[in-house]
């Protein structure tokens, strides 16, 4: 495996293999608990988005497929096909978790121009295409902290859903959208319960793709041994390269009422904006460091065939 192809694929499976620890029981967008499992069989999202423009050179194609598509597979028949100009793309396809799939060009990608893509499934293929601008993604994607952001807000309702317990909360995130040198569209925000009542472990409520507005709102619903008391929530960006940032600090509230801090939790903050990928992710729970490295270290040498 190339230098360049094994550093891509050590932070996906850095960040696939850190978020498989925690619980994603809630869905983006509207935080809404499933009822049942997902009819989805298949690849669901692609990045770069398709119908993206101004993706940077040394972008790599990453599918998500349906929750724990590949689990138990012995190696995915899937694959990721890229062409230009109707011409198969080199490359090579690799899988991180259970549930990603990433296609990483042999070469850099061609300026300015427009690339197909196919990724196939079980039931359905994903068709997608995007165009290139010039230049690479070389720097992280800028986050502000909730202290200083001017858009932040957090609020609380009850749920009426015969998904949920009773006593359950839906929390609404509002923030100012993170801003980047690859395209908006590429960026996705990971937000993840970091203290609360019951808490074992952090856990991943929700993750969204940016969809070009000034202000991202995430919701997520916290159950009723969550909700009953004090709860800290923080939030990762990831951009089309795997480089990511997040909040410095975990910000807290009271699910009851979602008004009003009751101040910082004492949890270790996600390290400065300026680090990527595994780096600034561990910073935030060093007492996981361990597990996740144990996993990616299982998933290269999966990869690998060694």
């Amino acid at each position: 495996m190339s230098p360049r192809l094994l550093a891509y694929f050590a932070r996906s499976v850095a960040l696939v293999a850190f978020f498989s620890i925690v619980d994603s029981s809630a869905s983006a967008q509207d935080g809404g608990v499933s009822c049942g499992p997902s009819e989805e069989l298949g690849p669901i999202e692609v990045t770069p988005s398709a119908g993206a423009s101004g993706v940077r050179l040394n972008s790599f194609v990453r599918v998500r497929y349906s929750k724990d598509y590949f689990l138990g597979a012995g190696g995915p028949t899937e694959t990721i096909s890229l062409t230009l100009d109707g011409a198969a793309v080199s490359g090579r396809t690799e899988l991180a978790g259970n549930d990603t799939l990433y296609f990483i060009p042999d070469a850099p990608l061609v300026a300015n121009v427009q690339y197909q893509g196919t990724a196939s499934g079980a039931v359905f293929p994903f068709d997608f295409d995007f165009r290139t601008g010039t230049g690479n993604d070389v720097a992280n994607p800028d986050l502000r902290n909730p202290a200083t952001d001017d858009g932040f807000v957090v609020t609380s309702s009850a749920v009426d859903s015969d998904c949920n317990l009773p006593g359950s909360r839906r929390i609404r995130l509002e923030f100012t959208s993170a801003e980047d040198d690859g395209p908006r569209s590429s960026l996705e925000y990971w937000i993840y319960l970091s203290r609360g009542a019951g808490l074992a472990a952090p856990r991943l409520l929700a993750r969204v793709r940016d969809y070009g507005e000034a202000v991202t709102t995430i919701g997520a619903v916290l159950g009723p041994e969550e909700a009953a008391e004090a709860a800290c929530i923080s939030v990762v960006v990831v951009d089309g390269v795997e480089r990511s940032s997040g909040w410095s600090s975990p910000a807290c509230f009271d699910p009851q009422t979602g008004t009003g801090f009751v101040g910082l939790c004492a949890a270790s903050p996600i390290r400065g904006r300026n680090e990527s990928g595994l780096l600034g992710l561990l910073g935030t729970f060093g007492l996981l460091g361990v597990l996740v490295t144990r996993r990616r270290s299982r998933a290269l040498t999966r990869a690998s065939g060694t």
